[in-house]
């Protein structure tokens, strides 16, 4: 009685194709595999579609070949993601580092993968003042509306509330609150661009959006 093995899954070859650097104090070198870098390789980073098709090809034989493997290893991956998530700060930032009249540093937003490089004035850790309407963000504007909106909602109600008691110079005045609460919110989108992201210090100018740019090169 026979019995067969189990396929073993082979994983793919890069061939050869020799490349040889310019000279370095005299000596040459040989690179067979410089070919997996493309030679525009800054502008594939802002653009993965502009990636040469061997190197797609070959690439996206390893990422198969990969997950096949460690297909039997999914729910463990799961379980160890769910734990390590667990054990972080997801709206974690890093420490001001202060270069002239500037603090640098890094901040993650709760969900987010990637992180988001940000400046502010040396000093300014208030954080008192925020705004609206993240740039390149959909999500925190629709909530920013959203809370607006509710709010302009609950102001009107007390206006009816006090002109029925018989108050019509503070209903008045509270109308006029929920009209003003109302135009901040219709003006947050025009300024979203000039004004930075949701929930930053009104100060903080972002440097690069990490989230933003995976999302755009998805």
């Amino acid at each position: 009685m026979s019995s067969k093995s189990p396929t073993v899954l082979q994983p793919p070859v890069a061939p050869r194709k020799p490349f040889v650097r310019p000279s370095l104090h005299g000596r040459r070198r040989t690179d067979d595999y410089a070919w997996l870098k493309d030679e525009n390789w800054q502008q594939v980073m802002r653009d993965p579609t502009l990636l040469r098709a061997d190197v797609r090809a070959y690439l996206e034989a390893e990422n198969a070949w990969t997950e096949a493997v460690t297909a039997p290893l999914e729910a463990l991956r799961a379980t160890l993601f769910g734990e390590i998530r667990g054990r972080i700060r997801e709206d974690d930032s890093s420490v001001p580092a202060k270069d002239g009249a500037w603090e640098y540093y890094e901040r993650y937003r709760e969900g987010g993968q990637h992180p988001v490089i940000c400046r502010r004035p040396a000093g300014d850790a208030s954080g008192s003042a925020v705004e609206a309407v993240p740039t390149g963000g959909d999500r925190d504007a629709a909530a920013a509306q959203s809370t607006a909106g509710r709010a302009a909602e609950g102001t009107a109600d007390a206006a009816a509330t006090g002109r029925a008691s018989g108050d019509t110079a503070d209903a008045a005045a509270t109308g006029n609150a929920a009209r003003g609460a109302g135009d901040r919110a219709a003006t947050d989108d025009a300024t979203a661009d000039a004004t930075g992201a949701a929930g930053n210090p009104i100060d903080e100018e972002i440097l690069l959006d990490g989230d933003a740019e995976a999302e755009g090169k998805s």
